[in-house]
């Protein structure tokens, strides 16, 4: 059976334990603190349950059954295909983390860290097992989103990157491959061009926080659900996107020089959004409401499935 160590207990590491053990992996899920295992076993547990009303995976009462929960990191590395590094974003840490790692890590094991803060050449530079070494980042939950970057260094080796590729292809995941380190990867740097320009909406009092919120999940994140930036532009012409792009390059060019520039966050700006969200999301309120987002992407994930097997059939019928 296929092992894999994730490092770190979290709310990410518990996701990345479900991913796993839902494929039929043995997992074995470390943290240096035995008292976050409670936590992260309910999350799984509340998944689990979830997944069985879904009927998203098979098995749903043997993937608890898959995960090990232990504070001995030997085990996390013992037989381990991949070994997914996700404690807190501390560089320091996470070099620390990877040089124990690197002692007891086999010699096929690929070490994939889920930051989205670092590049691998800042983690895992000067490693015995470096070759094998990469930022593999996940979109927060793992186990309901399947997005994952892998991010290698120049001395990840090609083989190791189409290997990491080829895992969390067969656990469920959709991978896609950087050609270069980058901060942030690319997810994570789409968001931050939207958040930048929503700070600075809200800064301007052009719209406040909700109506932010509202644009997008009325708006455009509907169909950015099912197709992205380019595919929508795509998808507004029977034109070929050639000739849509270059009839409507002065409208964008108007638009995007129009863009605020970077976002000034200022204490007094932070403190009136984080007041207005507040009112909105009670911090005693997080935990219920993260679970309906949950239940909300698990059906959206039924929804996109559904769709992708019915565009398959009409392809095959013409």
């Amino acid at each position: 059976m296929e092992r894999a160590g994730i490092a770190g207990a979290g709310s990410i590491g518990a996701s990345w334990a479900l991913v796993f053990a839902r494929a039929g992996w043995q997992v074995v899920l470390y943290d240096r603190e035995p008292a976050v295992f409670a936590r992260a076993r309910s999350y799984i547990v509340a998944a689990i349950e979830d997944f069985a009303q879904f009927g998203a995976c098979e098995d749903p009462e043997l993937v608890l059954e898959r995960i090990e929960f232990t504070n001995d990191l030997d085990l996390v590395a013992n037989n381990a295909d991949i070994v997914v590094e996700t404690v807190f974003e501390d560089l320091s840490v996470k070099r620390q983390l990877f040089v124990e790692l690197a002692g007891i890590v086999g010699p096929g094991t690929i070490v994939a860290s889920s930051t989205s803060s670092f590049v691998a050449s800042q983690m895992m530079d000067g490693l015995s097992c470096a070759d094998r070494c990469m930022v593999a980042h996940p979109i927060n939950p793992p186990h309901l989103i399947p997005l994952v970057e892998i991010c290698a260094a120049p001395f990840t080796s090609a083989t190791s990157i189409d290997r990491c590729r080829q895992i969390m292809t067969k656990v469920g995941q959709t991978p896609i491959v950087l050609r270069q380190e980058l901060p942030g990867c690319v997810a994570n740097r789409l968001q931050a061009a939207i958040w930048n320009e929503a700070l600075n909406l809200v800064a301007d009092g052009v719209v406040g926080v909700s109506d932010i919120d509202t644009a997008v999940t009325h708006g455009v994140g509907r169909r950015w659900a099912f197709t992205g930036p380019f595919e929508s532009w795509h998808l507004n012409s029977y034109r070929s996107f050639r000739e849509y792009l270059h009839i409507y390059k002065e409208m964008q060019e108007i638009l995007i020089d129009s863009l605020s520039a970077k976002a000034n966050l200022t204490d007094e700006l932070m403190d009136r959004i984080g007041e207005e969200r507040d009112g909105l999301l009670p911090t005693a309120d997080i935990p219920s409401r993260k679970r309906w987002r949950d239940l909300q992407l698990m059906r959206l994930a039924r929804q996109v499935d559904c769709d992708v097997d019915s565009e398959a059939r009409l392809d095959q019928a013409e």
